[in-house]
């Protein structure tokens, strides 16, 4: 599992430093591996709750990222080695990740779901759901002040997203 997840890491960084092509089979071999892993996923003695919680939000990710190419990739997508994403299989994922009780990934799953619900399907409600419960877990999580002042503005409560915006900067470093 960790293997898997040092190679998203590295495709990403990859992909960023202008190496697309490294950077897309390093993401292939990372969601081949997802693959085999959720083959054992329903099996409940094969995998520790933490290690489940991984899995799902690294399926969850690459579900909601594949859903959202256009359908005119999807033949594209296949012959590169990839599945065509699931978008409510990789909610499903990410919300299950978020409400187990293993809390390796959690929060990231929360920020995916945050911005999911913001930008591509906005469901404001569910994004506060989701924050209140993170916001109380990590009151100084910069990314979760930023999203909840982008919350703040889209509900026009201007003083509230600035107050939100403040705290986001307060929790970065000064060097950064």
């Amino acid at each position: 599992m960790l293997h898997t997840e040092t190679l998203f890491c590295k495709a990403i960084l990859k992909f960023l430093a202008g190496g697309k092509f490294v950077g897309f089979l390093l993401f292939r071999e990372c969601w081949k591996n997802y693959k085999k892993f959720e083959e054992k996923l329903n099996d409940k003695n094969y995998y520790d709750l933490d290690t489940v919680c991984r899995i799902k939000f690294g399926l969850g990710l690459f579900n909601i990222i594949f859903a959202s190419f256009p359908k005119a990739l999807s033949a594209l997508i296949r012959i590169i080695g990839f599945q065509p994403g699931n978008k409510e299989k990789g909610l499903e994922y990410l919300e299950s990740c978020i409400n187990s009780a293993a809390k390796s990934r959690s929060a990231l799953a929360a920020i995916v779901l945050c911005l999911y619900h913001i930008d591509l399907n906005p469901n404001l409600e569910k994004v506060c759901e989701i924050l209140k419960k993170y916001m109380r877990l990590y009151p100084k999580n910069a990314l979760f002040q930023w999203i909840a002042s982008n919350v703040s503005w889209k509900y026009s409560q201007l003083d509230d997203a600035v107050f939100f915006i403040k705290n986001s900067l307060k929790s970065c470093p000064e060097s950064f």
